[in-house]
């Protein structure tokens, strides 16, 4: 037995080595990548200079270990040992193998500086949760409105998945920074969710082992509650995701095993994952509903449901980070300074300032940002939406190609710019007024056939004003006058297109285009 034990050892020590060799020789990389790693190591030029400080000797170890042959292979093993042997990794691994941030289980245990029984860090909460309320009545006197929601906190969801070292660490009498701020946020009148208090309602996971952030059909969930709660403050029907069935699979969805693919062990994990399919809930045309949304990355899922996409839906974003991401996926760096973030423009463009925190993350106070947001408002005068509007988009002009405020239209190509089934384009023109709205488009003819025609809707500040069907490709110039449809109070004109059929190109050629495609869209503006 312990001859068969040390064959075994010498075995998976020595046939790394042996395979690398061999690889190396015959000039073919016999080696499995490591998920997360990126680094990159120049070979050290030797002198006498470097030998004799030493830094030959360190760049060249690095080089070595970063070139050893089966590094990666190596890496596996260690690591699965680690992890299967002595739930060990470069994360904190609980009981069933879960995986967990260390910040999240100080949090749940109010160990440290996550301990909010001290009277410095209680007052400091009440002072964030008072620019809360004093930002969430400024904005409502301009006609917009503050949300605040607290992204759940996966071992506030399965304690008995914390390990028991870190368990013995709370001391009694410990204040979550979390229940301290469901206290002070519910004396005020400010919008807010708590995501864990939607746990009991939960037909799936919550989170995986696998995994730090919550659930696919848990952030679905939510997504789908914010736009609900955002209507009701607004007395708006906002367009909104609508489920309609759900999938699983042994493959994760998104984010469900972020964490776990950075351990990079051998052995795949036995879960089945879930996510729900949906659909737009709302038919025809809605009002705009727009965001500009500061969180971390338990946001990006309200990006990913709702704002990328519908049509009806424009979310800039802005992360801990200190980075400014707009609905047409440009991005602004803020190098670490809120006065680098044209707050004016950010907060003329929307209707909502919705604010996302992980549990954990409370106690660094938003970063700044709420206490810069309520100095900020002190002198805001808002400006119409309509300031930020294109005139038209005439694809023959680069000049005129703004889709930042624009929706469901790809970037333009030769003289034209492919949309999607929906999309949704403000204009700002009184030759609109004057002349009427002239769409110019092409038909492809993957999308208009005789037995499947393509129908197109086209809606003005709400209210269908065209409907046409194609059974065949070809080039369109619409022409709808102006008595047909009525500006907005900003005297703009928001148009909604929708197409019954589209094609995405991977699914019918070797493509390796995803891209939802309906309409090849020429010219959109004033009647010429």
């Amino acid at each position: 037995m312990k001859k068969a034990v040390v064959w075994v050892f010498l075995a998976v020590i020595f046939a790394p080595i042996l395979l690398g060799l061999t690889g190396k020789l015959a000039g073919v990389r016999l080696d499995v990548p490591l998920l997360g790693y990126t680094d990159s190591v120049e070979k050290p030029e030797l002198s006498a200079h470097t030998f004799l400080d030493g830094t030959f000797q360190k760049d060249y170890g690095a080089w070595m270990e970063e070139n050893m042959p089966l590094r990666g292979a190596f890496t596996r093993t260690y690591n699965t040992i680690r992890y299967e042997g002595f739930g060990l990794g470069n994360r904190i691994v609980g009981n069933h193998g879960s995986i967990f941030e260390t910040a999240y289980v100080e949090a749940e245990l109010a160990l440290g500086n996550y301990d909010y029984s001290d009277p410095a860090r209680a007052q400091r909460m009440r002072d964030v949760v008072d620019h809360m309320a004093s930002v969430d009545r400024k904005l409502r006197a301009v006609g917009k409105h503050l949300y605040v929601y607290i992204a759940p906190s996966k071992a506030d969801l399965y304690p008995e998945d914390i390990p028991q070292n870190y368990v013995a660490m709370a001391q009694p009498g410990g204040v979550r920074v979390v229940d301290l701020f469901r206290e002070l946020i519910s004396a005020t009148d400010v919008p807010y969710l708590i995501c864990s208090d939607m746990k009991d309602s939960l037909e799936y996971p919550a989170f995986y082992p696998t995994g730090i952030h919550w659930s696919r059909t848990y952030e679905q969930l939510a997504s789908q509650r914010i736009v609900n709660d955002l209507s009701a403050l607004s007395g708006e029907t906002y367009q909104n995701i609508e489920i309609t069935g759900v999938k699983t699979s042994k493959t994760p969805f998104w984010r469900d095993s972020d964490v776990f693919n950075l351990l990079n062990v051998w052995l795949p994990q036995n879960v089945d994952y879930y996510e729900y399919t949906t659909q737009p809930a709302e038919e025809g045309p809605v009002p705009e509903l727009d965001i500009l949304l500061m969180g971390d990355s338990f946001g990006l899922g309200l990006c990913r449901d709702i704002g990328d996409p519908l049509a009806d839906v424009s979310i800039w974003s802005i992360d801990r980070s200190n980075s400014l991401r707009g609905p047409d996926g440009k991005q602004q760096l803020l190098n670490g300074n809120w006065e680098n973030l044209d707050l004016q423009t950010c907060l003329d463009r929307v209707d909502f300032v919705v604010l996302e925190v992980v549990e954990s993350e409370l106690v660094y106070d938003t970063h700044g940002f709420i206490d810069y947001l309520d100095a900020y408002l002190d002198h805001y005068v808002p400006a119409p939406k309509s300031d930020y509007y294109p005139a038209c988009l005439d694809a023959s002009r680069a000049e005129t190609w703004d889709l930042e405020l624009v929706r469901g239209v790809y970037g333009r190509g030769d003289e034209y710019a492919w949309t999607q089934p929906s999309f949704r384009v403000p204009l700002h023109s009184e030759s609109i007024s004057n002349n009427g709205l002239e769409i110019v488009f092409s038909v492809d003819g993957h999308t208009a056939e005789p037995g499947e025609p393509q129908q197109v809707e086209v809606a003005v500040n709400g209210t269908v004003v065209r409907r046409e069907t194609y059974t065949a490709p070809g080039d369109v110039r619409m022409i709808l006058p102006p008595d047909q449809f009525q500006r907005d109070e900003n005297d703009s004109y928001v148009v909604t297109v929708n197409c019954s059929r589209s094609v995405i190109p991977s699914a019918i050629s070797g493509s390796t285009d995803n891209r939802d495609l309906a309409l090849m869209l020429r010219y959109i503006g004033g009647a010429r």
